[in-house]
This record gives C-alpha cells, sequence and structure tokens, in this order.
C-alpha cells in the first residue's frame, strides 16, 4: 500500500515539476503582466488621479481603446491567413510592447481642459487599442502550441499575478502608477519570448508543437469551428454580465473616487479567491485522469457569475451594506472563466494550426465586445436612468436570462465535453504522434493518411465515404494500398502498426 500511495505522490509530482517548468512560469509571469497593463490602465484612475476631469478622461480613453481593440481583432481575423505566421519575429513582438507602452505615457496626459490633452486622448486610445490586441494575438499563437495542462498553468500564474500587480498599483502615486503601466507590456514582451523559448525546450516537452501536417477530419474541422462561435457567444455574454455588474458596484462603492483602501481591499479579495479557484482548478486538471475533469470548474464558475448578476440589486434593496463582497465575486467568477478560456480556445486553435491566428482573433473579438456592451448598458442604467429598483431589476433579469441562455443553449456541458474530447490532451498527442510517424516511414499521401486515421478511430466504410465526398471504390482502393504500404491485411493490423511504429526523440 505504501509503495502504491508513494508511486502516485511521485508521479504528481513529476506532472507538477513539468507543467511548472522554469519556461511555464516566466510565461505566466508574462501574462500577469500582460493582463495587469488593462487592470492599471482602465479600472482605476491612477493614470490621472491628478487630472481635474479624470473619470471623464479615463471613460473616453477606454472607449476609444477597447472599440480600436475590436476592429483590430476583426482585421486581423479577415487578412490573417497564415496561421502561425502572424507572430513574426521577436522584434516586431518588442516594437508592438514598446509602441503600446508610448501609447500608456501619452494617456497620462490625457485631459478635456486642453487641445493638446485631448490629442493625448485620441492618440493614447487608438494607440494603446492597436498595439495591444497585436501584443495579445502573440500569446494566443504561443499558448496554442503546448499541452492543455501547461496551458491551464500559465493561465493561472496569469491571472493570479496579475490580480496582486493590480492590488499594489492602486497606491501608486501617478506618475509612478504611470511608469508601472507603462512597464508592464515590454516586461511581458521579454518574459514571452525567453519563456515560450523554455516551454518548449523543457522537460517532457514532446508534442507539445503541433504535427505539421493535419489530422483533423472534416466532421472534427466543423465542429472546432462550431466550439469557436460557442466559445465566442460565451465570452460576449459573461463579459457583458461582469461588465454591467462591475459598472454598478464600481460606482455604487465609490471606488472611481478616493476610496483607494476600499478598492485596494476589494481587489484584495478578489486576488485571495482568484489564488484558491486558479490553485483548485490547476490541481483538479493535473491530479485528475479524467479529461472531463474541468467541467465541474465551468459549472462552478457560471454559478459564481449568476449569483454577480442576481447581486445588482443588492445596493438598492441594502442601500448601507458594503459592495466589496459583490464585486470580488464578480471579478473572481469572471476571472476563472477566462482562465478556463485560455486553456480550452488554445486547444482548439491548436488542432486548427493552419488558421489558428484567425480564429483567435475572431475569439478576442467577441471576448473585447462583451464587456464593452457591459460597460455601456451599465453606465446608462446608473447615470441616464438613474439607479433606481425598476431600472436595476431589468438589468438583473436581463443578466440571469442571457446566462441562462447561454448555459442552455449555446455553451452547453454536452458541447463543453466535445471542446475536451477534441483537445490536444496527452493520450490524443501519442495517437496523432504515431500517426504522423506512420505517414512519414511508410510514404503515404496525404489523402491515404487522412483515410487511414479515420479507420484508425474506428470510422467503417460508409462513414468516410459520406465525410469526404468519395466513392465506395475510391476510398476502398485507397484502404487497399494503404494496407499493402504498411504490409496489413486488416484494419486491426493497421492500428498495431501505429501503436507499435518507432517516435524519434
Amino acid at each position: 500500500m505504501q509503495r502504491v500511495v508513494a508511486g502516485v505522490a511521485c508521479r504528481f509530482e513529476e506532472r507538477i515539476a513539468d507543467i511548472l517548468a522554469p519556461g511555464v512560469v516566466r510565461m505566466g509571469l508574462a501574462l500577469g503582466c500582460n493582463l495587469s497593463w488593462s487592470h492599471m490602465a482602465f479600472e482605476s484612475l491612477g493614470l490621472f488621479h491628478d487630472q481635474p476631469d479624470a473619470e471623464v478622461v479615463l471613460d473616453t480613453v477606454y472607449l476609444i481603446s477597447i472599440a480600436c481593440a475590436l476592429l483590430t481583432y476583426l482585421i486581423v481575423a479577415l487578412v490573417c491567413h497564415c496561421g502561425r505566421k502572424f507572430a513574426g519575429s521577436r522584434s516586431t513582438c518588442g516594437l508592438v510592447s514598446l509602441s503600446a507602452a508610448a501609447s500608456t505615457v501619452v494617456m497620462h496626459g490625457a485631459t478635456t481642459t486642453t487641445a493638446i490633452g485631448g490629442a493625448c486622448i485620441v492618440i493614447g486610445g487608438i494607440g494603446s487599442g492597436v498595439a495591444t490586441s497585436l501584443f495579445m494575438m502573440y500569446f494566443g499563437i504561443a499558448l496554442s502550441t503546448m499541452r492543455t495542462k501547461r496551458v491551464m498553468a500559465i493561465s493561472a500564474i496569469g491571472y493570479i499575478v496579475s490580480t496582486v500587480l493590480f492590488s499594489v498599483y492602486l497606491f501608486f502615486e501617478p506618475f509612478a502608477a504611470m511608469v508601472l503601466c507603462a512597464s508592464m507590456l515590454p516586461i511581458a514582451a521579454a518574459l514571452l519570448v525567453f519563456g515560450s523559448m523554455g516551454a518548449a525546450s523543457g522537460p517532457c516537452s514532446q508534442g507539445e508543437t503541433p504535427p505539421s501536417r493535419n489530422l483533423v477530419s472534416p466532421e472534427d474541422c466543423r465542429q472546432l469551428k462550431g466550439l469557436v462561435r460557442a466559445f465566442s457567444v460565451c465570452m460576449l455574454v459573461s463579459g457583458f454580465v461582469y461588465e454591467i455588474a462591475r459598472t454598478v458596484f464600481i460606482q455604487v462603492g465609490g471606488f472611481a473616487g478616493e476610496t483607494v483602501e476600499n478598492y485596494a481591499f476589494a481587489q484584495g479579495v478578489v486576488a485571495a479567491l482568484v489564488l484558491l479557484a486558479a490553485i483548485g482548478i490547476t490541481l483538479v486538471i493535473v491530479s485528475s485522469s479524467n479529461v472531463h475533469a474541468p467541467e465541474i470548474c465551468y459549472r462552478i464558475s457560471a454559478c459564481c457569475l449568476v449569483v454577480s448578476a442576481l447581486l445588482i440589486l443588492m445596493p438598492i434593496v441594502y442601500p448601507d451594506a458594503s459592495v466589496v463582497v459583490p464585486l470580488a465575486i464578480n471579478n473572481a467568477s469572471f476571472m476563472c472563466l477566462n482562465m478556463l478560456m485560455w486553456v480550452l480556445v488554445c486547444g482548439v486553435c491548436n488542432q486548427l494550426s493552419d488558421s489558428s491566428a484567425r480564429f483567435f482573433a475572431l475569439f478576442r473579438a467577441a471576448w473585447t465586445a462583451g464587456p464593452l456592451l457591459g460597460m455601456l448598458v451599465g453606465r446608462f442604467l446608473y447615470f441616464s436612468c438613474g439607479y433606481t429598483l425598476q431600472a436595476a431589476f431589468l438589468a438583473m433579469a436581463a443578466s440571469v436570462l442571457a446566462l441562462f441562455a447561454m448555459l442552455e443553449f449555446v455553451f452547453t456541458e454536452e458541447r463543453l465535453s466535445r471542446a475536451l474530447s477534441i483537445m490536444p490532451i496527452e493520450r490524443k498527442r501519442r495517437f496523432v504522434e504515431r500517426c504522423n510517424a506512420v505517414i512519414e516511414q511508410y510514404g503515404l499521401t496525404e489523402r491515404e493518411g487522412e483515410i487511414m486515421v479515420m479507420f484508425a478511430k474506428g470510422r467503417n466504410l460508409p462513414y468516410v465515404m459520406e465525410e469526404l465526398v468519395l466513392s465506395k471504390s475510391t476510398v476502398s482502393t485507397h484502404r487497399q494500398h494503404i494496407y499493402k504500404k504498411l504490409g496489413v491485411h486488416s484494419a486491426q493490423e493497421m492500428i498495431d502498426v501505429i501503436q507499435n511504429v518507432t517516435l524519434r526523440g
């Protein structure tokens, strides 16, 4: 019994050591610095504290920046058909991060009281929106080349680091806040470049780079594209609900004003909740042999978002109650959903390697549009309609109905299970690697390789005919050619060849 326990503990330690390799940690820190930039720039008045119209400037710059980011993602999705070639060179990555840093400095001088200040609003908003969205693409492409568990570790580290950095940032004076905020993206770029190298070359990194030959069947390809659309709708709706609630809680709690300590305390609670959730999610995924383990994490995150939407009524029903807890629940639940989404989206993009950049850009566009719409509705609710019981109830009801509609019809547990079954989990990676090795060693053509994979998955002849739109004789001929090249006489013998093939490295 002791030997069994020791063996399990040893394997667990090996898994932890693998996913927390130095390269993975650096990438997590890079993601954390990148995420913290948006918090620092747009979720506090740190950059604009010394301006007489700080809140107006913040809202204006944010609207311009997020609108430009949304437009940039859509343009990338339209023009980018080169997959991971989007990432370009390291110098390009550094240039994009420096452009975002320069935009941050420009934003610091933004004000509505002078013409120069007005120009800073426009230039800073446009520059930051374009540069940060392009910079985020580098993370999507880099993470889509890694194993699921490493992506989970990176996203968990990233969100923990971002919340902690933002909590500390709230106590900085305007100039120091600008310096810290502007430095986040160049630091993230340096960590990203060296982290991606380390993550790819670290221990147990075999199979982290997707195969050069796309073995995804036409059926799976359609499913994958459908999953991207479902993920996009999910983040559009959840981001919308999250930002409505956050906007209301921020305004009611006076966090946009001078109550830095209260806001810092709220973010500290968020950081603690995110830390606990990140550890829990990571341990579930790392320690469980069940590939469907993330489903419970998704359910909990979705339920917490529903709770935060219900709490929109609390400031009206209990006007003297603190909104720190509702704000913390809202932020933490959305961040946990974001962590899971990074894993799912990067896993799907991994399988859609030829168009990974395009689909990641589409997903990020929806991810960006949700909070934008939520902020506009939340601001309208609070300032134009007046924060009355009727208005708050309508906002709460609309948010809850939107979430339930999303959970019931768009991103269901069944669809989540389907997503997880296509993910680049270790077992599937080994199968893909072995199929690639057989195709290469035995000189199969692209069509023969595609048909071999489908038969190896257990598909029958009519299914292959329908999926590939081929006649029975054509499929049979290809199958006989495959058997001849492999020196086998049946599908079972073909599978034996795939299982026993020698992998390089």
